[in-house]
């Protein structure tokens, strides 16, 4: 491929790759980053990645860390997601440590 300007790039033909392709893909990629990038390729690749994100989060008890920082940051749609995949929302989920953003949220709310 050329990198003139105007020629196309792989990136702008990746909606033109049928979605059976990307699932065939994804299937190979266990690494939670990795499918996370990949979901912000594109819609198809969103469409695949996703299910795979949340259910592996909710498996591997990951899916708190996710809804704890949604709900504090407002975020309906990755709450619905969440719930969606089978994220326990009436469970009480322990901190071992603050995180950092929510030190940061009780400063600012003590200032």
């Amino acid at each position: 491929m050329d990198n003139q300007p105007g020629s196309v790039f792989w990136w702008q033909k990746a909606d033109e790759i049928p979605l059976e392709t990307w699932e065939h893909i994804a299937s190979y990629v266990t690494n939670p980053k990795s499918l996370a990038a990949m979901a912000r390729v594109n819609h198809k690749l969103r469409y695949v990645c996703d299910p795979k994100l949340y259910n592996s989060a909710v498996d591997e008890g990951r899916i708190q860390d996710a809804v704890l920082l949604a709900a504090a940051e407002g975020n309906l749609a990755t709450l619905q997601k969440a719930k969606r995949y089978g994220a326990a929302f009436n469970k009480i989920t322990p901190l071992a440590e603050p995180f950092e953003w929510v030190l940061n949220l009780w400063e600012e709310m003590m200032a």
